[in-house]
């Protein structure tokens, strides 16, 4: 039997769950975050100096975090695996350079906090970037990020509700107007569509709903002529149904 085989529970929470998924030999609890170096659990220092992800190329326009880490123990591990997954989130997100960068300063706050201990680390990770788009005034639909993390739409909700409550972030909720830049890229449409649909939202008092959604209606309205979006299309960016998107769209005509 492996070494890996016999351990069962963690020494210091109890859990059973032991990652072996990531670039750290052994694996890490999931739990409580204690590494697992191959032959005992250690929480004393087991490796230094400057760490970088050997397997994954890097590119000019990704955070340089790596660079400046040097881990000293366990919990030093267990953050650069967390500045690991953000960054990684985040440039599957195509988030701008200066957005991945907030998004791992906020990580690191989180977990200075404590704010990951007994939680899904993946779940809280997408809330961070959730948060952050928010933050930025560029926000995305929950949906968009939770696909990229494979966690639940609930869940990087639920975590960013947590993130802005424990850390006292002012963030206004966002409206319509936020979600047309995103959206538009996604569409891939003219710019001229953008600053049409800015138009419609600014001339038409809507009723309340889901921002994406109605962004996504004054997007589609603004394509009539061209018909160069449709109701389905418009609906999946948002994640909301083609009904939701043709239903706000009513209100603009």
């Amino acid at each position: 039997m492996s070494s890996e085989e016999s351990i069962k529970q963690c020494p210091a929470c109890g859990s059973e769950t032991l990652d072996t998924d990531r670039d750290i030999p052994g694996g890490i609890c999931r739990g409580c975050g204690l590494v697992y170096d191959g032959s005992e659990w250690a929480d004393n220092p087991i490796r230094s100096g400057k760490i970088g992800v050997q397997s994954e190329p890097e590119s000019a326009t990704r955070s340089d975090w790596r660079d400046e880490v040097t881990i000293r123990d366990a919990s030093d591990q267990q953050l650069v695996r967390i500045l690991s997954w953000t960054d990684d989130l985040a440039n599957r997100l195509s988030l701008q350079s200066e957005e991945r960068e907030t998004a791992v300063e906020l990580a690191v706050e989180v977990w200075d906090q404590n704010l990951m201990h007994g939680r899904e680390l993946e779940s809280v990770i997408a809330g961070v970037v959730y948060t952050t788009c928010r933050k930025s005034g560029q926000p995305r639909p929950s949906h968009s990020i939770a696909d990229a993390a494979k966690v639940g739409e609930r869940k990087v909700r639920n975590a960013s509700s947590m993130i802005t409550r424990e850390l006292d972030l002012q963030i206004n909720p966002p409206g319509p107007k936020e979600y047309v830049p995103h959206l538009n890229s996604q569409f891939e449409l003219p710019n001229h569509v953008e600053r049409e649909a800015f138009e419609i939202l600014r001339d038409t008092e809507t009723t309340g709903g889901n921002p994406a959604a109605i962004a996504a209606a004054a997007l589609y309205t603004a394509t009539q002529d061209s018909d160069s979006l449709t109701l389905q299309t418009a609906g999946k960016a948002a994640g909301v149904s083609k009904e939701t998107v043709w239903r706000h769209s009513t209100e603009f005509k």
